[in-house]
């Protein structure tokens, strides 16, 4: 649900794939605080390596950022209904009284290569008659969800989840893949189990949904692991088998292209300040600790000959007492 309630509205909003968004723990409207899976933090994070990682956190916080509103009704351009229990932050999550169906998802994320324009779907073309004669036809339904340069930007952001993220198991050799995992939580506590896995995911020319799952979740009956251990297999071994029919291999990002090109060039001179300056850094905490080490150890050799000296007065202080006693051995000798 990320790239349809979250991430679009966003680049609709002129956020871009590389802006950064808040990555901390945050404590929401009624008291709600979303987690990331892996447990971690990073203060801040790209919204490309969000989408491609799957955090949860900043997902949140950015329909938070650009309003609820504007989510909800992202949602149901793309034909998926809500109620009114659903008009909530944990819709970024997929948080959803009824949820929705791998149809409809499908139908959804087929609006991404489609360059913004959601087609209805449909199962049957057009019905013949015995002689070939058309009785009937499919008329096509098509909506505009977004435009065709934000449609772009999320196939080049779910590509990224396929090549680099949580998507790397429905990768396919020879042809552009993108997609979105989605895993959700169990009712109850469970180590390692999850309720729901998903991935959707498309070609340039075809797009499918795969969900596993049970009709009822209870403690005998839920999902290990992650859907990028499951679903994502299902869908490359299905998209495989179709391979040969596959014209277009590779997405059209034409439209975007340059500002992409621009902003991972400045990304790139960013990443590699930030090294510089850590090194930097770096260096001055080992000279700082270095110095450091000096100091300790001409304080350890003042110390020291300080103790020199003192042992070599009690040393002599030893001496004038032995000869002390030596001279009044005499004497007593003597008498």
């Amino acid at each position: 649900m990320k790239p349809l309630a979250v991430y679009t509205p966003a680049l609709e909003q002129g956020y871009e794939p590389f802006d950064l968004l808040s990555d901390q723990p945050l404590t929401f409207e009624g008291g709600y605080q979303p987690k990331n899976s892996d447990h971690q933090y990073r203060g801040q994070t790209t919204l490309f390596d969000a989408v491609i990682h799957s955090y949860n956190i900043p997902a949140v916080w950015l329909l938070n950022e650009i309003g609820l509103e504007k989510g909800i009704q992202a949602v149901e351009r793309f034909g998926i209904p809500l109620v009114k229990e659903d008009h909530s932050l944990p819709l970024a999550l997929g948080g959803m009284s009824k949820g929705t169906s791998p149809l409809l998802m499908a139908q959804a994320f087929a609006t991404f290569p489609n360059d913004g324009v959601m087609v209805e779907a449909h199962s049957i073309q057009k019905i013949e008659d015995a002689n070939g004669e058309i009785i009937a036809e499919w008329q096509s339904k098509a909506t505009r969800v977004t435009e065709p340069e934000v449609a772009q930007k999320i196939t080049y952001l779910l590509n990224g989840v396929v090549e680099k993220g949580t998507g790397k198991n429905a990768k396919i050799s020879g042809i552009d893949v993108a997609g979105k995992t989605g895993t959700t939580q169990l009712p109850f506590e469970v180590n390692g189990g999850s309720n729901d896995h998903w991935f959707v995911g498309y070609t340039p020319e075809l797009v499918g949904a795969v969900w596993l799952g049970y009709d009822k979740t209870d403690e005998q009956h839920y999902l290990l692991s992650s859907s990028s251990q499951t679903a994502t297999f299902l869908f490359k071994e299905i998209i495989s088998k179709s391979k040969s029919e596959l014209t277009e291999t590779s997405f059209d990002l034409s439209l975007i292209a340059g500002n992409i090109k621009k902003a991972l060039e400045l990304r790139e001179e960013e990443e590699e300040k930030a090294k510089e300056q850590a090194e930097e850094k770096a260096k001055e905490q080992a000279e700082k600790a270095r110095e450091r080490e000096e100091d300790e150890d001409e304080e350890d050799e003042k110390e020291n000959k300080g103790k020199g000296k003192k042992n070599k007065d009690k040393g002599k202080d030893k001496e004038n007492k032995d000869r002390g006693n030596g001279k009044k051995k005499e004497d007593d000798d003597e008498d």
